[in-house]
């Protein structure tokens, strides 16, 4: 998981930054890993939703995190 938990850190400087199509490149790939596998990175996908302003997001998956 500490692959994906820096995918999620990198995504959040990218998309906070303006580079918000490759934070959600990376968003994209940690949902369907999350999807795929079933792995507790609901906060590392919630990370990049802050990072891409997308507050309502960010707080459904950090409650995902919490029940992960």
């Amino acid at each position: 998981a500490a692959d994906e938990e820096l995918k999620g850190d990198v995504g959040y400087v990218l998309a906070s930054t303006g580079y918000h199509a490759e934070g959600r490149a990376l968003l994209e790939e940690l949902i369907l890993r999350y999807r795929s596998t079933g792995e507790s990175i609901a906060g590392s996908i919630a990370t990049v939703y802050t990072g891409l302003g997308d507050r309502e997001s960010a707080l459904q998956w950090l409650g995902m995190a919490v029940r992960d």
